[in-house]
């Protein structure tokens, strides 16, 4: 999107979600016992163009492809579709990761 002049929905507190960041703001909190991890996750489309359906479509990103145009929303669609391997059903599988952190408030 971005090499496209539309800048990414990045998500608002983005350098709060790394692990380091999350384990200072807990401690810093008076949080004990924090722990942090972080959680894998993959999902397996049945095609490519099942995939694009769903991708196009989330809250925060469906605006900003609606405003792209046509012609930058196609070129978009074919430089994502290079960047994703099918296998040999032609199904998309596309990973995802996830920081947690945990902690105890001290005395409870």
């Amino acid at each position: 999107m971005a090499r496209l002049g539309t800048p990414p929905p990045w998500p608002r507190s983005f350098e709060a979600s790394r692990l380091d960041a999350m384990r200072a703001l807990w401690t810093d909190a008076g949080l004990v016992r924090v722990e942090t991890r972080t959680i894998a996750v993959e999902r397996t489309f049945d095609d490519f163009e099942n995939y694009w359906a769903l991708a196009q479509s989330g809250p925060r990103i469906a605006p900003k492809v609606a405003a792209m145009g046509a012609d930058r929303v196609a070129v978009l669609k074919d430089r994502l579709r290079a960047r994703l391997s099918a296998d040999a059903r032609r199904r998309i599988t596309v990973g995802a990761v996830v920081n947690v952190v945990t902690g105890d408030v001290p005395g409870i």
